[in-house]
């Protein structure tokens, strides 16, 4: 694998940060042709992406340094405070630190600009999984969210340092990689049979079915994390989130769906 694409001086270049620019590339790209297709404001978005970025990456990388609080702060110094802050040095982020930040800018200008929450949140999702997509087959290259050890014929090889089996191990990132990509799909296949008909009901579909595949994925991942008790973190997030998403179908189908 090829974590380190290059490395001058304090900057070093990861294959993860190129995927990241990317797939934020391809969520904004993405967002603007399915906003043109809603009618949605675009001024919006060039109002608020800078925002929207910047806070994605403040509590990302705030999860992914409390996530992994050893590493980062092993000694309470000036040098932990520099290597969590320094993120072009180390580019690791949360991912789900980063939605939480990017989502919550979001929505904080959606409710100051006073736009169409559910027909935003509605193509918000479909990008989303397009991003994500681009994002885990990024974690591959860099060696990171892997899985566990595996005697089938899907186990591969890593040969990073920061990988902790030598044996071959589920390839999680690619799992991750297609199934976002399959809910991408999914998600606008049926934003083109009910876009202006039922506003809101495609986010819950995609949070709702994410949920569901991110909760099985957790089973199969092997890299350390925080865990509480004897679950990771992210699998005891994905269930409230498939039974939040589940619970808010269910009202959704019964209020506006006969």
């Amino acid at each position: 694998m090829f974590p380190t694409l290059f490395h001058i001086g304090f900057l070093k270049i990861t294959t993860l940060s190129i995927f990241s620019v990317f797939s934020l590339v391809a969520f904004f790209v993405s967002i603007i042709y399915l906003a043109k297709k809603s009618r949605l404001r675009l001024q919006f978005l060039a109002s608020s992406y800078k925002g929207m970025i910047l806070w994605g990456l403040i509590v990302g990388r705030l999860f992914e340094v409390i996530a992994n609080l050893n590493f980062y702060w092993y000694e309470i110094s000036f040098s932990s405070l520099y290597k969590s802050i320094a993120i072009w040095q180390n580019t690791e982020l949360s991912l789900f630190g980063f939605g939480i930040g990017f989502i919550l800018f979001f929505l904080r200008q959606i409710y100051y600009k006073q736009e169409n929450l559910r027909k935003w949140a509605d193509i918000f999702i479909i990008s989303t999984f397009i991003s994500l997509s681009i994002y885990c087959f990024g974690t591959f290259f860099a060696g990171i969210n892997y899985g566990k050890v595996t005697e089938s014929f899907l186990g591969i090889t890593f040969n990073n340092p920061i990988v902790k089996y030598t044996l071959p191990i589920y390839p999680t990132q690619i799992f991750a990689g297609l199934y976002n990509l399959f809910l991408a799909g999914y998600c606008f296949n049926q934003y083109t049979k009910t876009k202006h008909k039922l506003d809101g009901y495609l986010f819950l579909q995609g949070v709702f079915l994410y949920s569901i595949f991110r909760f099985i994925e957790s089973f199969f991942r092997g890299d350390d994390i925080f865990m509480i008790w004897i679950l990771r973190y992210p699998t005891i997030l994905s269930f409230i989130g498939a039974y939040l998403g589940f619970k808010a179908l269910t009202r959704y189908e019964k209020k506006f769906i006969k």
